[in-house]
């Protein structure tokens, strides 16, 4: 991708580690609008439930959200939705309880990086 006369590439390697026999490592790299690009990365907490299920709706959030021009409110948006999500997988499933994962995440445009 281009933004402003300047290349960017971008790409996500993960490795599963010696812990787990899981890699709960997921990632996003996403244009949008043809002048900026969404950055996610999350990382199921390994040892507790469903980790790995947490870290995919997460991505699944980010990844599904509409262009929207305030990049901030998008960025809230995705994790108040992954929230969500979350949730309402562990109503529907208690024996997930305590699942979780944590998400960075960043929008870079030719001017600034959210």
């Amino acid at each position: 991708m281009i933004i402003s006369n300047r290349a960017i590439t971008a790409f996500g390697d993960s490795r599963k580690g010696s812990q787990r026999q899981e890699n709960e490592d997921r990632f996003l790299v996403k244009t949008l609008n043809n002048t900026s690009l969404l950055l996610a990365i999350s990382d199921g907490m390994g040892g507790s439930p469903a980790g790995a299920k947490a870290a995919d709706d997460v991505i699944n959030s980010f990844s599904s959200l509409i262009n929207e021009e305030n990049n901030s409110l998008l960025l809230r948006n995705a994790v108040n939705q992954a929230d969500a999500v979350i949730r309402k997988r562990v109503e529907r499933h208690p024996e997930l309880e305590g699942m979780g994962t944590n998400v960075t995440a960043a929008i870079l445009t030719s001017q600034m990086v959210w």
